[in-house]
């Protein structure tokens, strides 16, 4: 009985030890192809400065901006997904993103905080000046993509600026040799 205990534990360490480095390794996927898509945009707008990326998702964004419109459906339709929970899931896994702090800094992009752009409403000509010397060629504002499962499709949203355009629904893009292409709606 003893010895049938011991193999039980064995067996139950290892499962929770493989499920443990799975979850890892879905997380930094995520990552890995969010900054992708990210600096890639950067790259293509020229932007030297990026806003804080919100830490809600995107669904929690449009939800809070326009509770009226269904993001959550449209995003189904947009990524192909049949069900609720898979949706939950490809939405879910963006809380864990993390930017990749040491390429902004290669790239000499600065983060702007919550804070710096409170200070921008500020309409002085010294602060409107300073705020340009840091940001030269402006700032980009990013929600974390929503990819499909596969990582071969995504939801993107970003605008540039003080800019308050919006597009419904949000872009979708496609990994095509590589790089992540607009596909025209």
């Amino acid at each position: 009985m003893k010895r049938e205990l011991i193999i039980f534990q064995i067996i139950t360490m290892i499962f929770a030890v493989s499920c443990k480095k799975s979850e890892v390794s879905t997380i930094d996927k995520y990552s890995l192809k969010a900054n992708d898509i990210i600096f890639q945009t950067i790259e293509q707008t020229k932007c030297s400065c990026i806003g804080n990326i919100p830490t809600e998702t995107m669904v929690e964004i449009s939800n809070a901006e326009n509770p009226s419109y269904d993001f959550k459906t449209v995003l189904k339709k947009q990524l192909n997904v049949k069900s609720d929970s898979e949706i939950d899931s490809l939405i879910n896994i963006s809380r864990n993103f993390k930017l990749n702090i040491q390429k902004l800094n290669k790239h000499k992009i600065k983060i702007v905080s919550e804070n710096e752009l409170l200070k921008f409403g500020d309409t002085s000509v010294t602060k409107y000046k300073r705020f340009i010397k840091n940001c030269p060629k402006g700032i980009i504002f990013i929600q974390k993509p929503i990819f499909d499962k596969n990582y071969e499709k995504a939801v993107f949203d970003y605008s540039s600026g003080f800019s308050c355009v919006k597009i419904l629904p949000s872009p979708i893009y496609k990994l095509e040799n590589g790089k992540w292409k607009r596909i025209k709606k």
